[in-house]
């Protein structure tokens, strides 16, 4: 009886959608109704070609696998770790295998000129042939072994380190030719810089799957103003960046009078090519977290994901020196506070793939502001601009203070960590680029009479001058000119052999120990009756 009310509930509901959608809906109903008959006698050939597969198993394995190929995200991810993994050797059957890979074709495909390129690098099969196959195959046990795990990403955690190794994708010489033409025709000239800006909203899925087909209420938590990435825009083409609005179908125009933000989504400029092409190119991306982001990240482009919640962080590439990253403000409820990142992961919403878990959470997310986007973006072009002057041969020095090693009490938390992290962070680079020739090395300058202080001295402080002459084994205070001569000795010719070094400018106070210097202090009764 439950049967009978399902099928007659499910029928009644088809007649439904008919009468509501009209002729559209109908030809819909035909069109998976004749995929469904398609479908069965193929599943039923596919049982033969299975047992042969399970038959041979003992001498080689064959392996079957689909690219789904109805979004950015899939169809860039899933090839290029599959393509990872055999250029690697990592993971693959310690006896002879054959892989067969196809495009999955129940979907249009999303982009031609990726799946171009990725048949550049594949044998793909008719799908029509595979698919069936497959599906028969995952339901025999031990389909497993005789499917290519490494596309069944559930995360895209580079667990191999292996993705900045390696560029799988290239463009031919004819594509290179097309695309720097196409640039010219909109005025960028080779050498120009451009970002390509993403903001995720509703449009495309919309578009693709009606919300009459399916609820997308679910992913709302992610989707932004276009509007609010202007002023970041603004600033961007004042330095000199065209801006590229990318998109398929989205639902707002993003209209500027500047002539370097080009709302290319819009446009009739827009085209699978230059989807790619732009993504491949630009100085930077800038975006919310979308299936998009896969295209500059593959080809190794630096981005700056903004907005993005937790859990649409990629830890393949957060890791990278080439992104950087700010969340939405998690903002709780009952209290109106925004929750600090230990408090993020301990409400349980730091993975949190629905807005409907943010709801039963109490926690609303709130958008970063303009002004926050614009800093961004400025910190991004700041460092890359940076790295851009960063030549072979070049030396940089960082300014510092001996404060990473000692403890100042008029100074804050802050002021230690950061400029201990500094000290690090040249370390860091000091290995990391040695191979290019640049060298870095960090100053720390203690007590220093600047020109601007030096009547204080003079004056109110010359007390405090002698006490740090009498603790100091030089016997005086360091001056700007004693730093200014280090700095010009580490970037010289003189120094080519000095890299990741924190040299404390102090005349020896360092070296000294607490006792030394209490020792040295009672031992100068008239100075401490002056202090």
């Amino acid at each position: 009886m439950k049967l009978i009310a399902k099928t007659t509930g499910f029928i009644s509901k088809q007649i439904t959608d008919i009468k509501k959608y009209g002729l559209v809906e109908l030809l819909r109903k035909f069109h998976i109704l004749g995929g469904i008959l398609i479908d069965i006698p193929l599943i039923i050939f596919a049982i033969v070609p299975c047992v042969i597969i399970r038959l041979i198993s003992p001498w080689i394995i064959i392996r079957i696998e689909r690219f789904p190929c109805d979004n950015f995200g899939n169809f860039i991810e899933m090839p290029s770790y599959y393509h990872f993994k055999k250029k690697f050797k990592i993971n693959l059957p310690k006896k002879k295998y054959l892989d067969l890979v196809y495009i999955y074709h129940r979907h249009k495909v999303f982009n031609k000129q990726l799946a171009k390129m990725w048949k550049r690098k594949f044998n793909f099969l008719p799908s029509y042939l595979l698919d069936p196959i497959r599906k028969v195959n995952k339901l025999i046990p031990g389909w497993k072994a005789h499917s290519i795990e490494v596309l069944i990403i559930k995360s895209s955690r580079d667990v191999d380190n292996i993705i900045e190794k390696y560029q799988p994708l290239e463009f031919t010489k004819e594509e290179e030719v097309y695309g720097k033409k196409m640039l010219e025709k909109i005025g960028i000239k080779n050498g120009d810089k451009f970002v390509c800006l993403v903001v995720r909203d509703g449009g495309y899925q919309q578009k693709k799957i009606p919300s009459r087909y399916r609820d997308w209420s679910y992913h709302n938590y992610r989707n932004q103003d276009i509007n609010n990435y202007m002023l970041a825009s603004e600033e961007l083409a004042k330095r000199g960046y065209y801006v590229f609005r990318m998109g398929v179908n989205v639902e707002k125009k993003f209209i500027s009078n500047n002539p370097k933000i080009i709302d290319y989504a819009n446009s009739n400029l827009r085209s699978d090519f230059m989807d790619v092409y732009l993504g491949a190119k630009c100085s930077f991306c800038l975006s919310t977290g979308t299936g998009f982001d896969d295209v500059p990240y593959i080809f190794r482009r630096p981005i700056a994901l903004i907005q993005c919640p937790f859990g649409n962080i990629s830890t393949s590439n957060a890791y990278s020196e080439k992104f950087l990253i700010i969340t939405k403000h998690h903002v709780l409820k009952k209290e109106n506070r925004r929750l600090s990142l230990s408090e993020i992961f301990s409400h349980g919403v730091a993975y949190a793939y629905k807005t409907e878990i943010f709801n039963q959470k109490g926690i609303k997310l709130v958008d970063n502001t303009p002004d926050e986007i614009k800093d961004l973006v400025i910190e991004m072009a700041d460092n890359l601009e940076f790295k851009k002057k960063l030549v072979k041969n070049s030396s940089v020095v960082i300014i510092s203070s001996v404060s990473t090693r000692t403890i100042l009490d008029d100074q804050s938390q802050s002021y230690h960590l950061t400029r201990s992290a500094l000290e690090q962070l040249v370390k860091f680079f000091a290995v990391r680029l040695g191979k290019k020739n640049i060298r870095f090395n960090c100053v720390m300058p203690t007590k220093i009479i600047k020109p601007e202080n030096k009547s204080f001295y003079n004056k109110k402080g010359k007390s405090i001058e002698n006490m740090m002459k009498i603790i100091t084994p030089l016997n005086r205070m360091g001056t700007a000119t004693d730093v200014v001569n280090l700095v010009e000795f580490l970037t010289s010719k003189k120094s080519v052999f000095l890299t990741g070094l924190s040299i404390p400018v102090d005349g020896g106070a360092s070296l000294l120990s607490q006792e030394s210097i209490v020792n040295i202090i009672k031992n100068n009764k008239s100075l401490l009756r002056r202090l």
